[in-house]
């Protein structure tokens, strides 16, 4: 499929799919070329809404794309529960409104599904107050795993204000049970703009999700074990709490065999972490 515009900005659900829903239901094996779709919540160029029990796979989006919405807005889905599996896309994803959650170029907001060798590249536009912002995902919220996948050559632009920024994935982790596995994640080449109180900004993933508006139902930071990722050309400009692999730790999200450098404000570390416990929550937005 190619070159097709749909303009539904009062709409939720908007995609070529609107939603996939039902028990073993899927898109599998799709090309699709140069689209431009507009939409509110849970938009995606292909899929809006990925139900349980749904699953994505070989999708790939080519060409020049162009994806907006208000919340939960991808590339290739907005707002997802399914599986997404051998994906790529290459596509510039934009939330339209201020203080709004999750964007990426492959999905806007994983939670419960996982993702296994995806790539993205692309931009990310965001206005202040936002959050959930990451290269190839939004987030990888309550997901068991997200393995080999790759952000390469992306620009992430975000207002002020902004909060769980990454090269990867704007957060990730759980709350019960296992952590959350970011394995084999590499970032190649993505620039992070935002404004200087912006924070927990990480190569791989901002950290785990938490914030002082929520902490009656998440009072903790999620959790996440980030092994064997690499990060090269990851440069930041502003936030604070800024890590190669993750912006804020608390404890609850643990790195191990990261090869990964970054610039941040025109200096070069090779820290993996930006902030830890020594930064208490209170201090969090």
């Amino acid at each position: 499929l190619s070159n097709f515009s749909i303009d539904a900005a009062d709409k939720n659900g908007v995609g070529l799919f609107g939603c996939v829903t039902g028990e073993g239901s899927w898109v599998k094996d799709l090309k699709v070329d140069t689209i431009n779709v507009k939409g509110g919540n849970y938009t995606g160029g292909v899929v809006g809404f990925a139900d349980f029990g749904s699953h994505l796979e070989g999708i790939e989006l080519t060409g020049e794309n162009y994806v907006e919405g208000v919340f939960l807005v991808g590339g290739i889905a907005g707002a997802s529960h399914a599986d997404i599996i051998n994906c790529r896309a290459a596509a510039d994803v934009a939330l339209t409104e201020e203080n709004m959650q999750g964007a990426g170029i492959i999905v806007g907001g994983q939670e419960d599904g996982n993702l296994e060798n995806c790539r993205a590249e692309g931009s990310v536009t965001a206005g202040d107050g936002c959050y959930s912002i990451g290269g190839l995902a939004g987030c990888f919220h309550n997901s068991a795993y997200a393995k080999d996948c790759t952000a390469e050559n992306i620009v992430i632009q975000t207002g002020d204000g902004c909060w769980l920024l990454g090269g990867l994935a704007g957060h990730s982790g759980t709350y019960e049970g296992a952590p959350t596995l970011v394995e084999n994640g590499t970032v190649k080449n993505v620039i992070i703009q935002t404004g200087d109180n912006s924070e927990r900004i990480g190569g791989i993933t901002g950290g785990g999700f938490y914030a002082s508006a929520y902490k009656e139902y998440y009072p903790e930071p999620s959790k996440s074990d980030i092994q064997s990722c690499s990060v090269s050309g990851f440069r930041v400009s502003g936030g604070r709490y800024v890590g190669a692999a993750v912006g804020y730790s608390y404890g609850t999200t643990t790195v191990a065999d990261l090869d990964g450098t970054m610039i941040w404000n025109d200096s070069e570390s090779e820290e993996p972490i930006g902030a830890d416990d020594s930064v208490k929550l209170e201090e969090l937005k």
